[in-house]
């Protein structure tokens, strides 16, 4: 579930920023394309020191990318000028590969032997599923929270801190080396 929670925030975060850097009066719409991309070289050359940052945070891993992405949110929010927001985008974008390939690393740890295939499955409907909702759950929370086109970024943060502070806690409890 809390894969469904994640990547619903972060493509709502992908979807809303060139939003917030035009209307903020940050950047252009081309300097916001520009970060969207950069954020993408980002979360691939993430792909290339997952396994060395997998090995030493273990079952932590989760919990760092969910963190991180929460922190990037929040600087979005918060950000001042065009490079604080970068900085805020940039994290937010490494964060999120973390994430998945932690999630799909594990399927062979988790489900039972011979059905990997179900749980890739399973994981995938789940990252659809929240690609899925991401504008109807940024628009929702962009209603209850009175209009603003960066405060779901706030409200994502502290969603996301609590499930990292959750999934910290319950690995603590289980002296979990592997989820």
């Amino acid at each position: 579930m809390f894969l469904v929670v994640a990547v619903t925030m972060y493509i709502g975060l992908t979807v809303r920023l060139s939003s917030v850097v035009t209307n903020s009066g940050f950047g252009t719409m081309q300097q916001a394309s520009t970060l969207l991309s950069v954020m993408t070289i980002g979360g691939m050359l993430m792909g290339f020191v997952f396994g060395l940052i997998n090995k030493t945070l273990k079952a932590q891993t989760l919990t760092v990318g969910l963190a991180a992405l929460a922190v990037g949110a929040i600087i979005i929010h918060f950000a001042p000028n065009f490079a604080v927001l970068c900085v805020g985008a940039m994290i937010a974008g490494i964060s999120y590969p973390t994430m998945i390939s932690y999630t799909f690393n594990q399927i062979s740890e988790v489900c039972p032997k011979g059905s990997d295939t179900l749980c890739t499955s399973v994981v995938l409907v789940g990252c659809n599923l929240g690609a899925f909702t991401a504008p109807y759950t940024l628009r929702l929370v962009s209603a209850l929270t009175g209009g603003s086109l960066s405060m779901p970024f706030l409200v994502y943060g502290i969603v996301l801190m609590v499930i990292a502070a959750v999934y910290a806690a319950w690995n603590i409890m289980h002296g979990a080396k592997k989820v």
